[in-house]
């Protein structure tokens, strides 16, 4: 896959840049302000991408915000 496609950079931010301490913040980080988010659809959009980026990542965010990744897979 090409480097600069939108997922590509993040993906490997994600994997190789950061330790597993690095991904448990991130997650805390982001979930705290998505958990927040009114709209059930907004969080699913948002999911979507994270899944994108990569699956573990969507899917840890999934949990701590408490919104199934049904949508996100597709």
């Amino acid at each position: 896959m090409h480097p600069n496609t939108y997922f590509e950079q993040p993906r490997t931010l994600w994997n190789k840049v950061f330790t597993e301490t690095d991904r448990k913040h991130v997650i805390e980080n982001l979930g705290g302000a998505l958990g927040s988010v009114k709209k059930r659809e907004t969080k699913e959009n948002m999911l979507a991408l994270y899944y994108k980026v990569d699956p573990d990542f969507g899917t840890r965010l999934s949990q701590k915000i408490g919104v199934p990744l049904n949508k996100a897979k597709l």
